[in-house]
């Protein structure tokens, strides 16, 4: 190997260090974890919303539409889920309150188990 090559940073096979690290694959983003439930007030009652399922929804043509299956309770019972609503991936984080008690309230009731 020439001075001018080991002075320039070239490795043994040649090829710069630059060079290598270009060829490697980009890191992945860890995507951040779904919060798994919610309390908030409705008309003066404590109610839990959790994200109950995940799904993606359309034809593919356009792209898939992943969506959240939120599912809401009285805290007093949190194990009897009363309703159920459809929301975009992502945005059961971001909802504020007055946001939540909106979905509840247009939420599907579930059938009594």
């Amino acid at each position: 190997m020439s001075d001018a090559g080991e002075q320039a940073g070239a490795t043994p096979g040649g090829a710069a260090p630059e060079a290598e690290e270009a060829t490697s694959p980009a890191p992945v983003p860890a995507e951040a974890e779904p919060a798994a439930e919610r309390r908030f007030l409705a008309e003066g009652v404590e109610w839990i919303a959790r994200v109950a399922g995940e799904s993606v929804y359309g034809t593919g043509a356009f792209g898939l539409a992943p969506l959240v299956a939120i599912r809401f309770s009285p805290a007093t019972t949190p194990e009897s889920m009363e309703r159920e609503a459809l929301l975009p991936r992502g945005r059961f984080e971001v909802l504020y309150d007055e946001e939540l008690v909106e979905l509840l309230r247009s939420a599907k009731r579930l059938p009594a188990s």
